[in-house]
């Protein structure tokens, strides 16, 4: 009696399925035009596809506007702080030996697929410390910017630390999108070893 109750249960089951399949006519899909397809959610009482909210390559539109792409350079472990114009930070002395000052930032407006992040620290034009990385897809944070943080910005040369420990230093920071755009900024900062 089970195998028949089971065969009765797969019979069931099947023509549920079947019933669903069918319902999925082509006549039901939406439009190419269909507004869910463009990204965004049209405004009311709006025409205008220039009022859609949506994420362009390029750029994030808002309500009517495209945001201009921009970055913002800070320091950060775990989230971004912002840094002023002279400020001391502490150089870190990382656990493999070398010594770092922690890099990031914040920004919107571009592409944040694949883009390539370069952090130097300059002393009298020397580059002194560096990092490099390239990022698949960027966080953000409850503004909706990108913010990065946490980026070893690391000395060449474990000799340069002390050295040059409380000199003010130029700490670049360049993003290069996917597609060719080039943000910068930068800050002078003063490291103090060691931490």
């Amino acid at each position: 009696m089970t195998n028949l109750n089971n065969a009765m249960f797969l019979s069931l089951l099947s023509l549920l399925f079947f019933g669903l399949l069918s319902a999925c006519d082509s006549e039901n899909l939406p439009s190419e035009t269909d507004e869910s397809l463009l990204g965004g959610t049209q405004q009311a009482g709006s025409d205008s596809t220039t009022d859609m909210i949506s994420h362009e390559e390029g750029g994030e539109m808002t309500a009517g506007a495209m945001v201009e792409p921009w970055v913002q350079i800070g320091t950060g472990f775990r989230r971004y702080e912002s840094l002023e114009a002279g400020q001391v930070v502490p150089i870190i002395a990382g656990i493999q030996g070398g010594f770092h000052v922690w890099g990031a930032f914040i920004g919107e407006g571009f592409n944040d697929l694949d883009v390539r992040v370069i952090y130097s620290m300059e002393l009298n034009g020397e580059v002194l410390a560096r990092a490099d990385y390239t990022e698949f897809e960027l966080p953000k944070n409850s503004e909706r910017e990108f913010e990065y943080a946490g980026v070893a910005v690391i000395y060449n040369d474990n000799d340069d630390v002390e050295r040059t420990s409380d000199q003010e230093f130029v700490l670049k920071l360049r993003v290069e999108t996917q597609d060719g755009l080039s943000l910068e900024d930068q800050i002078r900062l003063r490291p103090h070893c060691c931490e």
